[in-house]
């Protein structure tokens, strides 16, 4: 598996994710964490404060985060906000975060390494 180092994810030959192109290792921007992994690193306290940020209740977010209720877009641009990214709206809405946000289509796109041009 890759290491993380801050806001990338650092893979080498032996650990990179299937259909990655590698050369000798691959820095990519990666989304750090899912709503769960991020949330349940949080204590009650903390978790209390980031669903106030994000103006609803850790039950609230709960329900979301194991798939009992859908996640608005209005929370999902609040999580991406309150959690400083590390979980984006495009993972909370997979299914329809392009029509949504049609904006982050660039953001979202992976970079291409094409030298044929350079």
């Amino acid at each position: 598996m890759g290491r993380q180092h801050g806001a990338f994810l650092h893979f080498t030959a032996e650990a990179k994710p299937k259909g990655v192109a590698l050369q000798e290792t691959i820095w990519f921007n990666a989304v750090l964490m899912d709503l769960k992994t991020y949330f349940t690193a949080l204590n009650m306290e903390q978790r209390d404060e980031f669903a106030g940020r994000c103006d609803t209740s850790r039950g609230h977010i709960q329900n979301v985060m194991y798939g009992q209720r859908p996640c608005s877009p209005e929370l999902a641009a609040a999580i991406e906000r309150e959690s400083k990214g590390a979980v984006t709206r495009c993972e909370l809405r997979p299914k329809d975060w392009l029509q949504i946000w049609p904006e982050l289509e660039r953001r979202t796109k992976p970079r291409t390494t094409d030298k044929a041009g350079a």
